[in-house]
């Protein structure tokens, strides 16, 4: 097992590691009860959406790779929607674990991130036109809606499968 490189830096972490593979790791939309007309249905996407987002980062067993998780929660009168994607990376000369969690929760919140956003984006609108007979279209994500990552009682910095979670209002 290696152990923690403090001088290693995301600018360190960029130079080698490779983006392998954008995946979807779940799609849902379940239509509600309602006997509504499809039409009806959209109205119910309609008006303030109030997405929830969890953005997470785990190492793969090798400890030669990583992925960047964006689940992406919904919950509107017409039904429910879930969506969670991921950017799967590899490192070519380091192990996951050299890296500081500082270090890891920055690239995901500022590389990882961006890479799965438009994903989930897409994902949300496909899916919801297919059961709603509508597409929802996520609203823009604020920066500082990632920022704070929660962590465990008693940690200031989290390990690198923790879960970073966005800023509550």
């Amino acid at each position: 097992m290696s152990e923690v490189n403090p001088s290693l830096t995301v600018e360190d972490l960029l130079q080698v590691v490779e983006l392998d593979d954008i995946v979807l790791l779940e799609v849902f939309a379940q239509r509600s009860n309602k006997q509504l007309s499809t039409s009806k249905f959209s109205d119910l996407l309609g008006g303030d959406v109030d997405p929830e987002y969890e953005l997470g980062c785990e190492s793969e067993l090798s400890g030669r790779g990583f992925r960047v998780r964006l689940r992406v929660t919904i919950e509107t009168e017409a039904g429910p929607v879930r969506v969670e994607v991921a950017a799967e990376y590899t490192l070519q000369e380091s192990l996951f674990e050299e890296y500081q969690p500082s270090v890891i929760r920055e690239f995901a919140q500022f590389v990882g991130f961006f890479a799965v956003v438009p994903y989930a984006r897409e994902a949300v609108a496909s899916v919801t036109q297919r059961v709603f007979g509508a597409g929802l279209l996520m609203p823009i994500i604020k920066r500082e809606e990632i920022e704070l990552i929660q962590e465990s009682a008693g940690d200031s910095e989290a390990t690198p499968g923790d879960s970073i979670t966005p800023e509550g209002d």
